[in-house]
């Protein structure tokens, strides 16, 4: 219980969502991803070393500003939608006050990319003039409209001195019941001379449900006073009434405007893809695209954006077309991932551990019940429950002995590593194909990545084959 506690505390920290409302398909992708990365020099996760709009935004837009390029960036301008014309050109009202109608028509532009939130562009695939909105071309894309998102408050906490232990990864306050974590950026940002060696938190609810307060200033002090069971710092009685705390610096956002894209069960299928036969000119990019990495991550959105561009491109250089970009196409960089072989063993191998830790904890609760309700008769017994796991586990192994099987008759090269896309680099057991198809005993080499896992697949492999051989007089 305590594990899995654990596990849904993770997800809703992460995503903002119950394990149990998790995509499970979505799920196992970044699963695939994330133990896929790890290795000596490949860290968990990378982090900004200084602000999003001084490291990234800015950055980009002095380079799509420099003469060289020579574009046009408009902020605070509000996109009301995008049409498509007869001709096939689409045609982009933006909201404007003053203007007629409050809608005025863009420059005439070649190709859109409509990087946009899954929420609002469920609302914007919907206007239009008849027979010129985005669902009239691809109706299904009316389907955006049921992704949902979640706002989380974000409390920029400055201190006046240093706290001590702190970590410098990101911290979850397990048992914080908002979900709470922190990042202490005071130690990952670079900083000049002049900056103080206070203490910088970038305080985060991701259960912004459970805070018993409206938004704002009450919200975002509730937050801090449940951080202080973890961190010993003056809290005062309200806000602005810490010694500890920079009132002047700290500052809170509620996000609203900002939310993440939630990754519930079945939202899949009603995400949109990057390009669509339909809609030669348009296309989509943002994390609730459907790509391979999946998730509402960085990672997600920075694929969405690339696989845009390179859908983009190919209209452009197609035959007949004006070819104005580079010639060379973009090409997405493969992704190393464990063949599905590599988890059915490991799942074979663990099986034994995890029933025995599920008759472990079942009779454990069981003792503990009686003792509780020794005159009661319980509804469900965990006690009676762990009678069946010997059951449960014979039939778990077979099942994966025989998938694991099947995995290994065919290289993950031929059949793919189900939920990740084809272009990605398989590794680990199976690749090669790790059991031998013909009657005869053949010898299959192990792949780099495999390591002892592969080795003893392999000779599992040949210890199969020389026993088919044997039982057919070879």
């Amino acid at each position: 219980d305590a594990i899995a506690a654990l596990q849904d505390y993770v997800i809703t920290v992460i995503w903002s969502i119950p394990s149990d409302m998790t995509s499970a398909k979505v799920y196992k992708k970044f699963i695939k991803h994330q133990l896929s990365s790890l290795g000596p020099n490949t860290p968990y996760a990378w982090m900004l070393k200084g602000s999003l709009q001084e490291r990234v935004i800015s950055p980009l837009e002095r380079k799509l500003t420099d003469p060289a390029l020579g574009c046009e960036i408009l902020t605070g301008t509000s996109v009301r939608s995008v049409e498509v014309l007869e001709t096939g050109a689409p045609r982009i009202l933006l909201d404007r006050p003053g203007a007629k109608g409050g809608v005025e028509e863009a420059p005439p532009v070649d190709y859109v990319v409509m990087a946009v939130p899954g929420m609002e562009l469920g609302e914007m695939v919907m206007r239009g003039a008849e027979s010129r909105r985005l669902i009239d071309k691809v109706p299904d894309l009316a389907q955006v409209r049921r992704v949902w998102g979640e706002a989380i408050p974000v409390v920029n906490l400055h201190f006046n001195r240093k706290l001590p232990f702190i970590p410098e990864e990101i911290v979850g306050l397990r048992g914080s019941g908002y979900d709470l974590t922190i990042l202490d950026i005071s130690q990952l940002w670079d900083r000049d001379d002049q900056t103080s060696d206070a203490t910088v938190l970038v305080l985060a609810g991701s259960n912004a449900y459970a805070i018993p307060a409206e938004a704002g200033e009450d919200q975002a002090y509730l937050m801090i006073k449940r951080l202080r069971e973890y961190l010993h710092f003056d809290l005062g009685e309200a806000w602005g009434d810490s010694t500890d705390i920079d009132w002047i610096r700290t500052t809170v956002r509620q996000n609203n405007s900002h939310l993440l894209f939630v990754n519930d069960v079945g939202s899949r299928i009603w995400r949109p893809h990057a390009a669509y036969a339909a809609l030669p000119n348009v296309f989509f990019a943002g994390d609730v695209c459907q790509t391979d990495v999946d998730m509402a991550t960085v990672e997600a959105a920075v694929q969405s954006g690339v696989m845009a561009a390179r859908a983009l491109q190919q209209v452009e250089m197609a035959p007949g077309a004006k070819q104005r970009m580079a010639q060379a196409p973009i090409a997405l960089t493969p992704h190393k991932v464990f063949s599905d072989a590599t988890f059915l063993a490991a799942k074979l191998a663990l099986l034994p551990v995890a029933y025995a830790a599920s008759a472990w904890s079942a009779v454990e609760a069981a003792v503990a019940g009686r003792k509780a309700n020794a005159d009661a008769v319980a509804a469900y017994s965990r006690g009676r429950y762990a009678l069946l796991l010997p059951l449960n586990f014979a039939v778990d192994w077979w099942r994966t002995a025989y998938w694991l099987d099947r995995s290994l008759r065919k290289s993950a090269h031929e059949s793919g590593v189900e939920g990740v896309d084809a272009a990605d680099t398989p590794v680990g057991l199976g690749v090669k194909g790790l059991w031998a198809s013909a009657p005869t005993l053949k010898t299959a080499s192990a792949p780099a990545a495999g390591g002892l896992a592969s080795a003893l697949g392999v000779f599992a492999g040949q210890l199969v084959n020389a026993v088919q051989a044997a039982r057919k007089g070879h």
